[in-house]
């Protein structure tokens, strides 16, 4: 009979290696990292990111002297629900826990071009 120490060795030797889950996306379906780049905004749910499983880091700026903007993750927006981004510098960070679901906006007025979004 063998003994703990040979079981062992055994078992790490002939074991296969386990690598996590490679969930990777057609980089032409992402959006630039670390660039910051303008989004025009609508009255209508837009996607704005797509699904991103290495997504670190996300910063929406809405610069538009009046429309609210709406974000949501995940399912396409509805007016008046989601998170607020107000007008005149109002901002979404996540940089600590960021979401790596389809982001959505939807604007209160008709167009906003004063919409820029940094990815990392």
């Amino acid at each position: 009979m063998r003994n703990l120490h040979e079981q062992r060795r055994e078992i790490a030797v002939n074991k296969l290696p386990i690598e996590p889950p490679h969930h990777k996306l057609n980089p032409t379906s992402q959006r630039a990292r670390g660039l910051t780049s303008p989004f025009l905004a609508t009255n209508q749910s837009l996607q704005v990111l797509p699904i991103d499983f290495d997504r670190r880091y996300l910063m929406i700026c809405n610069n538009d002297p009046l429309g609210i903007l709406y974000l949501t993750f995940g399912l396409a927006g509805v007016y008046g629900s989601g998170i607020v981004i107000n007008p005149n510098g109002g901002y979404f960070l996540a940089d600590y826990n960021c979401p790596t679901a389809q982001a959505f906006l939807v604007g209160s007025i008709a167009l906003n071009q004063n919409v820029s979004i940094t990815t990392a």
